[in-house]
């Protein structure tokens, strides 16, 4: 019989007031895992390995958020080219509207986003003070 081989994974760089704590380590054993660091290791109890679930909501999540800023920073540019033109595409009021459902915890972003939609509303106004001239 062979003894079953340990594999630890590392994980993420992880903040601690202030601190970076590094080298963090991690191997499935039956019910839970061994959490190394350094010279230290410890056992944690997860009988049913949820904190690869959580992991991997934690990595889905990190993807979103990231594509949500891809579309902040379109939406910032989108927003310049038509202040360039004079005229707003509807795509750009519906990227706002995602951003503000998908930012609303986050007040610098949700800050941006008013300054973006004060922006289009001058230049609707603009377009109506042309429209009547």
């Amino acid at each position: 019989m062979t003894n079953p081989r340990l594999v630890f994974t590392a994980l993420s760089t992880t903040a601690c007031h202030g601190d970076t704590v590094k080298s963090i380590h991690r191997a499935a054993v039956p019910g839970g895992w061994l959490v190394r660091q350094g010279n230290s290791t410890v056992y944690v109890p997860d009988a049913d390995h949820e904190w690869e679930a959580a992991h991997h909501l934690y990595q889905v999540n990190e993807r979103r958020v990231q594509g949500d800023v891809e579309i902040l920073n379109r939406t910032k540019a989108a927003v310049t080219r038509a202040e360039k033109k004079g005229s707003v595409p509807a795509e750009i009021l519906t990227a706002i509207a995602h951003l503000v459902i998908a930012f609303a915890d986050d007040a610098p972003i949700t800050a941006q986003l008013g300054g973006l939609a004060a922006r289009l509303d001058a230049i609707g106004k603009v377009e109506a003070q042309h429209a009547r001239g």
